[in-house]
């Protein structure tokens, strides 16, 4: 793991974290980029907070009002978008796919929340991924480390959470072409690998197994991810390139 520079929204965010759920936060970790590659230009604060005991309607509110606060849009200088999970331990316990969290929050959920809508529990088969990369790749911000609090996740449950992710994935195609072709590319990589690997690495690695149509614009998307180039999409390469790569995920 690269040694990590942390910014000071990981902190505030835990700091207030404790401050409305008190003894029941047992576990605050930050996973994704910032402890697996490297923060990106536009990469997002994964953080993960695990409770003991479910989220109450008035800790609902008060951690929507500070997260609104501390998080920003992507591209904001000097600051971050924060993706915030929190999950009850005990449920985690009950071993059940798909997992559920209390309460998860992006900048992707802005507009709904302005709007009144706060997050609320949820099963997600994408929660299992999330497990998965942060009990192999977290820092512990506050009590126990990632890895004592979630029990081990099987590989069949992260092929599960990708196969069900995809149809998903590839309806938000347009508009956000560079996320999802590097999604589809690590998907692919995390299936023929058993591995984890970041976007870029995962794209870099699936453009050398693709002939030249597809392996160019693989490596532009991992180019702009890492702020080194612009990236401008045409509709149907990027759909050819997006079902591509869904057959090869399909066929592992």
């Amino acid at each position: 793991m690269e040694t990590v520079q942390l910014p000071p929204q990981a902190g505030q965010t835990v700091a207030r974290a404790h401050g409305i759920f008190g003894p029941r936060l047992i576990g605050a970790s930050l996973y994704g980029s910032a402890t697996l590659c490297g923060l990106r230009p536009d990469s997002d604060l994964d953080i993960l907070l695990t409770l003991d005991g479910r989220v109450g309607e008035g800790e609902r509110r008060a951690l929507t009002r500070t997260l609104l606060t501390l998080s920003v849009p992507p591209g904001t200088p000097g600051r971050r978008p924060l993706e915030v999970t929190v999950v009850d331990r005990n449920i985690l316990l009950e071993d059940v796919f798909p997992p559920a969290y209390e309460y998860q929050f992006g900048e992707w959920l802005r507009p709904d929340i302005e709007r009144g809508n706060l997050p609320q529990p949820a099963a997600d088969p994408d929660l299992a991924l999330l497990f998965w990369q942060a009990r192999s790749h977290s820092l512990p911000l506050f009590g126990e480390p990632a890895e004592r609090l979630i029990p081990p996740v099987p590989f069949s449950r992260v092929r599960q959470a990708i196969y069900g992710a995809l149809p998903s994935l590839l309806d938000n195609l347009e508009g956000d072409e560079r996320n999802v072709l590097l999604t589809l590319a690590r998907m692919w990589y995390t299936l023929s690998t058993g591995g984890l690997g970041s976007k870029d690495q995962a794209a870099e690695w699936a453009a050398a197994r693709l002939p030249e149509p597809f392996s160019a614009p693989l490596l532009l998307a991992a180019r702009a991810y890492r702020g080194e180039a612009a990236d401008h999409w045409e509709t149907e390469g990027t759909k050819a390139l997006a079902e591509v790569l869904q057959k090869e995920i399909r066929n592992c």
